[in-house]
């Protein structure tokens, strides 16, 4: 049977690290766990976009995932098609503002299987919330 250091480490930052990571298994009532699992608004958190963009250019999935989706990078890109979005030097004009507060809220839904992630400020996102789904296979080190 394949053991946890079999399969390949997910590419996150410190800070994603940590919101996916950092609660222990018991149920407390002010940890990430019980929010994400048993709030009806989910676990909230912030985060500035120069960090985002900072760990998304660093190669962060979720950060990239969270940021590819926000429609703010391309509103007044001047060729029609939705260009992938650049966190380098030189910053294109109709970028936000670096220094602006994103505002998201993550909750499981047992049911479905997935992460759901709602923006509640910063972000404009297009297609709907960002979810992630979540598979194990059967008597792998996940179950």
């Amino acid at each position: 049977m394949p053991k946890p250091s079999d399969f390949p480490r997910l590419n996150l930052c410190d800070a994603c690290s940590r919101l996916f990571t950092d609660y222990d298994d018991g149920v407390r009532f002010n940890s990430i766990q019980h929010y994400m699992w048993y709030e009806k608004e989910g676990y909230t958190y912030s985060r500035i976009r120069k960090d985002l963009e900072r760990a998304a250019a660093s190669g962060c999935m979720f950060c990239k995932g969270v940021l590819g989706r926000d429609s703010k990078y391309w509103e007044n890109s001047e060729d029609g098609d939705k260009p992938e979005p650049c966190f380098e030097h030189p910053r294109p004009p109709w970028y936000p503002p670096l220094d602006e507060e994103i505002n998201l809220a993550m909750r499981y839904d047992w049911i479905d299987n997935m992460l759901y992630f709602r923006n509640y400020g910063g972000i404009d996102w297009f297609g709907g919330d960002l979810t992630w789904s979540m598979y194990a296979t059967p008597g792998g080190p996940a179950v």
